[in-house]
């Protein structure tokens, strides 16, 4: 790959992680192998792909607990 492709890829890449984030089922279909076969095979593009994974995975943890399942709220409230 030249360099000025290279580079343009990379650039591609860190668009679609800044947009996405790290979990390639969220990325767009249109460019989800391309990317996945970039990071397999360049080593600069698995960096920002383990950094995009550790961000989300650190906003999750932030996150505090799922929301949308309440049944185990209601019941504590409703024992309450």
């Amino acid at each position: 790959m030249t360099s000025d492709k290279r580079l343009a890829e990379l650039r591609e890449l860190e668009s679609v992680l800044d947009t996405f984030g790290g979990d390639s089922g969220r990325w767009p279909a249109s460019k989800r192998e391309r990317m996945k076969g970039l990071a397999a095979s360049d080593t600069e593009a698995r960096r920002l792909l383990r950094e995009a994974e550790a961000l989300d995975a650190i906003l999750t943890r932030a996150a505090g607990p799922p929301i949308g399942n309440t049944a185990r709220l209601a019941d504590r409230i409703a024992a309450a």
